[in-house]
C-alpha cells in the first residue's frame, strides 16, 4: 500500500512537471525502456542493440533523468502509468529485434 502511494506520487510529480510526458522520450529511448521492461540486463540490451555497455548505461541514465525516476523499476512504472510504453510497443520492440530466443520474456510480459 505504501509502495503504491509512493509510485503514484512520483508519477503525479512527473505528470505535473511535464504535461506532455508522452513526448519526453525519443523512439530509441522508448526501445531501451521497453527492453528494460522486458527484464533485459544492460549487457543483454547492449548485445541486442549492437552498442557498448557504457552506451546503454548512459542512455538509461538519460531516460531516468527525463522521467525523474530513481531506478529501472521506477522508470518502467512511470512509463506504464503514463502509457509511454505498453504491450503494443513491447511487441514492436520484440519483433524489431527478433527476440525469439527470449520467448520467456514475451510470455511473461506480454500476456
Amino acid at each position: 500500500m505504501i509502495f503504491t502511494m509512493v509510485i503514484e506520487e512520483q508519477a503525479l510529480f512527473v505528470l505535473q512537471k511535464d504535461k506532455n510526458i508522452e513526448s519526453v522520450l525519443t523512439p530509441r529511448e522508448t526501445e531501451y525502456l521497453g527492453l528494460v521492461a522486458m527484464g533485459f540486463k544492460n549487457h543483454e540490451i547492449a548485445k541486442i542493440l549492437y552498442v557498448s555497455r557504457s552506451t546503454v548505461k548512459k542512455e538509461l541514465e538519460a531516460i531516468f533523468s527525463k522521467l525523474f525516476a530513481r531506478n529501472r523499476a521506477n522508470a518502467v512504472t512511470i512509463a506504464f502509468l503514463h502509457q509511454i510504453i505498453d504491450n503494443c510497443i513491447l511487441n514492436k520492440v520484440f519483433q524489431k529485434y527478433n527476440l525469439k530466443e527470449h520467448e520467456r520474456f514475451k510470455r511473461k510480459i506480454l500476456h
